[in-house]
C-alpha cells in the first residue's frame, strides 16, 4: 500500500517546481522584454531625431547637424545607416564597417546582427518618406552589457527561487510529517486495545477531520465487547451443560470390561457430541468477531511453562523465543494456551527429561519447534497422531483429542503443521508449526 504522506509530498513538490517553473519564466521572460522595448525606444528617439535633421542638398542628403557625439565616437556601441536613393549615410563610429541593413518588410522592424567588435547590436529599422522620396534608416546600439547583467540577474533570481522551493518544500513535508504524526497514538491505541489495556479513545486527542471515525470506532468495540461477554457466557453455559455427560462417557470409556461393540458405540456418540460442542461453540464465537482477545505474549507463555513444570517436575521445559517472535503469530491468548498446552502437555507425558520449545522468527515466517527426549513416533504412527480419539498408549491418560485440537487450531490459522521423529536432537517427538506472515484465520473459522 502506498504512503498517503508520500504521495501528498510528491504531489505537492510537483505542483510547487511547476508553480516556481512558470512564476520563474513568466518573471524571466517579462523583465528581458520590458529590457529590450527600453532600448527600442530610446532607437526610436533617435531614429526621430535623425529625421528631423536630415536635409536635401538637391544633389545629397545629409545631416545638418551631429545627433549625439556618441555616434562620432568609433565603436563606441551606436550606429547608424541611412539609405536614399541617391546616396548613403553613415555614422562615424562604424568606421566602414558594412552593418547587416535588414529591410523592414513594414514601417519598423527590430532585430539582432553583429557590430564592429563582434558584439551583439539590437538595430531598429524604420521605413519614411521625406519630401516624396523614400529613406530606411537603421539604428543600432550594443546591448551586449545590459544582457550580461541581464545574465547574471536571471542566475541570481534563479538561484534564489530554487532556494525558496527547497524551503516551502521542506516546511511542507515538515507539516505533513506534523499533521500525520497525530494519527500515530491511534495505531499505538488500537494496539493497546488488541491486549485489552483500554476499551475507549479520546476523540480529543486526535485531529478533528477523523473525530467521527473515532466515535463510530468507540461505539463500535463497546457493541464487539457487548457481544463479546455475551459469546463468553454462552460458551460457559454450553460447556458446563456438556460436561456432566462427557466426563461420564469418557470414563465408560476407559473402562477395560466395557465390551469392544460398546466401547466403539460409546466413541461415536462421544465424537457426535464433541462436533456439536464444537459447533456451537463455533457459532458463539462467531457472533463476536468484531473484536479480538488479547494477543498471546511472551509472559503467557512463561506462565503457562510454569503450570506445566508443576504438573511435571521432572521434565525440565527450555522456552526460547523473543516477545516480539511470540507477538508475530498473531495468536489469541486463549487459542495459544490451546495450542502451546496441548503440544507441551503432550511432550511433557512422553519425555524422560527434556522439552525443548523454540520460536524462532524468520523473513518466510515464525516457526515453533516442540520436541521431547521420549521414545519418539514409528513411521507408521505420524500419520494418524492427528486423529480425533486416537492414542499411541491406551494406558496413558486422556481422550485423544488433543493433538486433533492443535491440527484444528494451525488451519484455523491458515498454518503448517509437521510431525517428525528424527534421530539428531533429543531424539522424541518432533512437532514443527510454521506460521506465514500475514497469514491470520478470521475468527469465524477457527475450531474450538
Amino acid at each position: 500500500m502506498k504512503s498517503l504522506e508520500k504521495q501528498l509530498s510528491s504531489s505537492m513538490g510537483l505542483s510547487l517546481v511547476v508553480l516556481f517553473g512558470l512564476f520563474w519564466w513568466v518573471s524571466i521572460t517579462a523583465i528581458h522584454k520590458v529590457t529590450e522595448q527600453y532600448i527600442v525606444t530610446r532607437l526610436e528617439h533617435d531614429t526621430e531625431s535623425i529625421i528631423k535633421h536630415l536635409i536635401w542638398t538637391g544633389q545629397s542628403w545629409h545631416l545638418e547637424q551631429e545627433i549625439s557625439p556618441i555616434y562620432s565616437q568609433v565603436h563606441s556601441g551606436h550606429y547608424f545607416v541611412i539609405k536614399t536613393p541617391h546616396n548613403n549615410v553613415t555614422s562615424n563610429s562604424l568606421e566602414n564597417y558594412p552593418l547587416f541593413a535588414k529591410a523592414a518588410p513594414k514601417q519598423t522592424l527590430v532585430y539582432e546582427t553583429k557590430g564592429p567588435k563582434q558584439q551583439l547590436v539590437l538595430v531598429l529599422s524604420t521605413q519614411a518618406r521625406i519630401q516624396n522620396q523614400p529613406i530606411q534608416i537603421w539604428v543600432a546600439e550594443d546591448h551586449s552589457p545590459i544582457q550580461q547583467s541581464l545574465f547574471t540577474f536571471d542566475m541570481i533570481f534563479g538561484g534564489f527561487s530554487l532556494v525558496i522551493l527547497i524551503t516551502i518544500f521542506g516546511l511542507q513535508r515538515y507539516w505533513l510529517k506534523r499533521g500525520f504524526s497525530q494519527l500515530k497514538p491511534l495505531e499505538s491505541a488500537l494496539i493497546d486495545l488488541q491486549d485489552d489495556k483500554i476499551i475507549h479513545l479520546n476523540s480529543e486527542d486526535y485531529p478533528n477531520e477523523i473525530s467521527g471515525l473515532i466515535k463510530n470506532l468507540n461505539q463500535a468495540f463497546s457493541n464487539a465487547k457487548a457481544q463479546l461477554e455475551k459469546s463468553r457466557h454462552a460458551n460457559a453455559n454450553l460447556a458446563h451443560t456438556l460436561k456432566t455427560p462427557l466426563n461420564i462417557i469418557y470414563q465408560l470409556l476407559d473402562n477395560p470390561i466395557l465390551p469392544s461393540e460398546s466401547r466403539e458405540a460409546l466413541q461415536q456418540q462421544a465424537q457426535t457430541i464433541y462436533r456439536l460442542l464444537e459447533r456451537e461453540l463455533k457459532k458463539a464465537r462467531i457472533a463476536a468477531d468484531a473484536v479480538q482477545t488479547a494477543r498471546l505474549n511472551a509472559q503467557h507463555l512463561q506462565d503457562l511453562v510454569s503450570s506445566l513444570q508443576t504438573l511435571y517436575p521432572n521434565i525440565q521445559i527450555d522456552l526460547k523465543g523473543s516477545d516480539e517472535a511470540i507477538r508475530q503469530l498473531g495468536l489469541d491468548q486463549e487459542d495459544g494456551y490451546e495450542l502451546f498446552g496441548n503440544l507441551l502437555d503432550n511432550a511433557c507425558k512422553w519425555a524422560q527429561h527434556q522439552v525443548n520449545c523454540h520460536i524462532q522468527s524468520h523473513a518466510s515466517g515464525v516457526v515453533i519447534i516442540i520436541e521431547d527426549d521420549g521414545p519418539g513416533v514409528a513411521p507408521a504412527q505420524l500419520a494418524k497422531i492427528q486423529e480425533r480419539g486416537y492414542r499411541l498408549d491406551e494406558q496413558q491418560s486422556g481422550q485423544g483429542l488433543g493433538l486433533a485440537i492443535v491440527a484444528d487450531l494451525v488451519s484455523a490459522y491458515q498454518a503448517h503443521i509437521q510431525f517428525s521423529s528424527p534421530k539428531t536432537g533429543l531424539g522424541g517427538l518432533k512437532v514443527t508449526v510454521i506460521f506465514e506472515p500475514h497469514k491470520n484465520a478470521p475468527l469465524e473459522n477457527k475450531a474450538y
